[in-house]
């Protein structure tokens, strides 16, 4: 059964064992503001040590700077769970040649060891290697990175031979 590709504008709070909120719509740049100002505050008031902050908010930061510039419109998620585990999840259609380039991406991601991620991303950098659609896969390695190896992703087949992209970080605070 395919997913219907449909995007509402909502906000929907997400009480149950934990807060947090999920916006699908437009993005464009003030509503990416807007997300990272909510999640700010939402995470102003938990008692995390000052590197697991900024490793959840770079991981903030990529995920809806994807959203901006390969989305358009889609869904974002932040949940933060009672036992202070927290989540950031994004979801936007791509066509099937996105989905080979971020194919392509994640596979070349995943298959570095998570101890040598440091490494591989410093030799991206300084040699600027790219994949062929034009990207490093930084932006990948570093949400492996800061979570501490809790990325998933998926495609969900949709209409018109689109897919959702569903790219979930984790935090095991």
């Amino acid at each position: 059964m395919n997913v219907i590709c449909r995007h509402d504008v909502a906000l929907l709070p997400r009480l149950n064992e934990g807060v947090g909120f999920e916006y699908c719509g437009r993005m464009n740049e003030h509503t990416v503001d807007t997300l990272l100002k909510w999640t700010e505050a939402l995470i102003k008031s938990k008692s995390w040590h000052v590197s697991k902050r900024k490793r959840f908010l770079r991981c903030l930061i990529e995920l809806t700077q994807n959203l901006s510039k390969h989305g358009k419109s889609g869904r974002f998620c932040c949940h933060i769970a009672t036992d202070g585990t927290a989540s950031l999840s994004t979801s936007n259609v791509v066509d099937a040649g996105q989905r080979a380039h971020l194919d392509e991406v994640l596979a070349q991601t995943q298959s570095t060891a998570f101890e040598d991620l440091k490494s591989e991303r410093l030799d991206k950098l300084v040699n600027g290697q790219r994949t062929s659609g034009g990207g490093a896969g930084l932006g990948l390695m570093d949400l492996r990175a800061c979570s501490n190896d809790n990325l998933q992703s998926e495609f969900l087949p949709c209409d018109e031979g689109d897919f959702i992209f569903e790219l979930t970080v984790s935090f095991p605070f």
